[in-house]
């Protein structure tokens, strides 16, 4: 405890870095949901594009 008072004070409020590096998790998570949106939507323009072609 003794540790964590000198670090981060006594209120307890970790440094910016420290809530940074949780929030790299989401940051991850919302690159891959976009990631998986745009190849998606890549795929449905293919698919109509093939089927234009086709018809």
């Amino acid at each position: 405890m003794k540790i964590e008072e000198t670090l981060f004070g006594k209120n307890g409020q970790k440094p910016w870095s420290f809530k940074k590096k949780k929030d790299q998790k989401s940051f991850k998570e919302q690159l891959e949901e976009s990631l998986n949106s745009k190849k998606s939507e890549l795929q449905k323009q293919a698919k109509n594009h093939i089927l234009d072609i086709l018809i």
